[in-house]
């Protein structure tokens, strides 16, 4: 009787045992797990909406075109039917029909003259109207082009012209020595406002008009504010020098409150509160080639290009949103230059292999 107290004593006591340590354990090992998969949701988030990589073929295109030639700058139209695939000046530029992404078509190729002389890219402006295309080049000057039959209708023959920008029926253009103003319906010049010289193959600055009072144009002597009130007595409001960089290109966000400006390091950002003071914010710099960028409803498509032939990087496009947080990159192996533009939701993608380039949706 007595063992069987104490037997009976025994199991008392491993109950207790068991109902004061590992019950306790039990819970904190389902507690810790529980907390384990929170993390892990966490982090899958943070990888989908920050930095995401996706690595992108030819054979990955569920639309595409082949233009015979190098692609250095793809423009869309105002009404967002077409694409202008720009070459070099001694190759000439492609229209390819947009309306439907999944089924790009090319719309026209259009071939320069032969010509002996060291090539050079081009820029292209749309009218408003729709009606003309003007298309600049270092050595071809400003060719106007009618829009629907891609003919020749007009010159304007200076050298050194590099880049264009449009206000109603005056042209803007970035030369090596400063700024030209050129009247669009007799293709004569108008004015001009020098400044250092800036030719280079690559950095030879932008010009954006802001309104019908003000303009930026960028060069190595800086970011110059220009009152172009009087087109024929264009003037210099003032200069910004902070972080300017072997300047490309200048784009400006939709709300005209933002700045950017690219040289081949990266993208600056200014603020435009006081449009005549641009105020430099923030820089998005890589360790690639930057020749170019598309800006597009808050988001920008920086393309990432080699810094030579013997350079290992994998050229690509990063996705950023104003802030310059790269939201995704897209690497294209293939590639031997890279450039991207959106439309609407979609990317159109471009990768140039050899001398020929492929346009494409994914």
């Amino acid at each position: 009787m007595q063992n069987q107290n104490k037997i009976f004593k025994n199991k008392i006591l491993f109950l207790v045992f068991l109902i004061i340590v590992i019950t306790p354990l039990i819970f904190m090992v389902f507690k810790y797990d529980k907390n384990q998969e929170k993390v892990v949701k966490i982090e899958k988030k943070e990888i989908n909406f920050d930095g995401s990589d996706e690595y992108i073929y030819r054979k990955d295109f569920k639309s595409s075109v082949k233009i015979p030639f190098e692609v250095r700058k793809m423009i869309i139209s105002h009404d967002k039917t077409k694409l202008f695939a720009l070459g070099h000046d001694r190759d000439g530029f492609a229209v390819v029909d947009i309306s439907k992404l999944s089924n790009l078509k090319i719309e026209k190729i259009y071939y320069y003259p032969k010509a002996k002389y060291s090539v050079e890219d081009t820029d292209m402006k749309e009218s408003k109207d729709s009606k003309f295309l003007y298309l600049v080049s270092p050595n071809l000057g400003v060719l106007k082009f009618n829009a629907k039959t891609y003919e020749i209708v007009g010159k304007f023959s200076e050298k050194f012209i590099s880049k264009i920008t449009l206000l109603d029926d005056i042209a803007f253009l970035k030369h090596k020595d400063g700024l030209f103003s050129l009247n669009l319906k007799t293709m004569e010049k108008i004015g001009e406002f020098k400044t250092c010289q800036s030719y280079n193959f690559i950095e030879k600055g932008d010009i954006l008009v802001f309104d019908k009072n003000t303009a930026y144009m960028s060069d190595f002597c800086g970011l110059h504010i220009l009152d172009i009130k009087n087109p024929d007595k264009i003037k210099e409001i003032s200069v910004a020098k902070d972080k300017i960089n072997t300047p490309i290109s200048l784009k400006i966000s939709q709300d005209k409150k933002t700045l950017f400006e690219n040289s081949l390091d990266g993208i600056n950002k200014y603020d435009l509160s006081n449009p005549l003071k641009p105020l430099f914010l923030d820089e998005y710099v890589t360790n690639s080639r930057v020749y170019n960028f598309h800006l597009s409803r808050g988001l920008i498509l920086a393309n990432r290009n080699k810094d030579g032939k013997d350079d290992v990087l994998v050229p690509g496009l990063d996705l950023l949103n104003s802030d310059f947080v790269v939201i995704k990159s897209y690497f294209m192996p293939e590639a031997r230059v890279v450039d991207g533009v959106i439309l609407n939701d979609e990317i159109i993608f471009k990768i140039d292999v050899g001398f020929d380039a492929f346009i494409g949706t994914i």
